[in-house]
This record gives C-alpha cells, structure tokens and sequence, in this order.
C-alpha cells in the first residue's frame, strides 16, 4: 500500500555508478502519506511510516519498521524487525511480535479497503 501523497523514485545507471539506484518494493509494504521511497529497497512487510524519507541505496529490512519523518540515509540498511528513527535515522529498538503483528493487520486492513473500493466501482459501472 503505499499511500496519498508518496514519492517513488530511482535513479538510472549513470558514470561512476552503473547499476543506478532502482527502487524495489517487496510484497506487504506500507508506506505511509508523503513518504518518499527514492532509489532504496523496502524488503517484504517493510513499513515506511508518515512523511518518512529512504535514500538512493538504503535498505529497509523485511518487517523493520521507519518512524514518521524519520530521514534514512543512502546506504544505510536496516536489519529485519528493526525500528528506526530521527533524523538521520538511526536504531532505536527491535520490534517485538505485537508490533509485527500490529503492521501485519495494516497490510490487511488496506488490502481489503482495497476489494470494497474495487466491488463499489464495480457496482457502480454496472448499472
């Protein structure tokens, strides 16, 4: 899910770095209003929370969650199940499993606002 107002964004490969700065997003990410995903790696059930900013080359680990506003610098990677904040972000704490399970049902809540959303369009054109 990623929300109103993001940004996703990548670089090509250009001289002095050739394989550029795509950007990748694994399965069950959130991310969040305003966000900006530029040119890093969001690993699967990553979290990328309000107005949180993830530069070229960094790494948001799989279940790791970026606070709102928090500035994830190029090439910095965060470790699975990790939360990090601040800006520049930095480690705060790992995520305990009533967190996981916390952003798991974000995934689940967006994704079935997604099917009613869908079903009304649907309704709607067929009449």
């Amino acid at each position: 899910n990623i929300q109103d107002g993001s940004v996703v964004h990548c670089d090509p490969e250009r001289p002095g770095d050739p394989d550029g700065a795509p950007c990748l997003i694994g399965d069950d990410v959130l991310v969040g209003h305003m966000a900006m995903v530029h040119g890093c790696r969001v690993e699967d059930r990553g979290f990328v929370g309000l107005g949180a900013i993830a530069m070229n080359k960094a790494v948001i680990g799989s279940d790791a969650m970026l606070a709102a506003g928090a500035m994830l610098t190029e090439g910095k990677v965060m470790g699975a199940r990790e939360l990090w904040g601040g800006r520049p972000a930095r480690k705060m704490r790992d995520l305990d499993d009533a967190a996981i399970a916390s952003m798991r049902m974000g995934v689940a809540h967006y994704a079935e606002n997604a099917r009613h959303h869908a079903a009304a369009v649907d309704a709607a054109t067929q009449r």
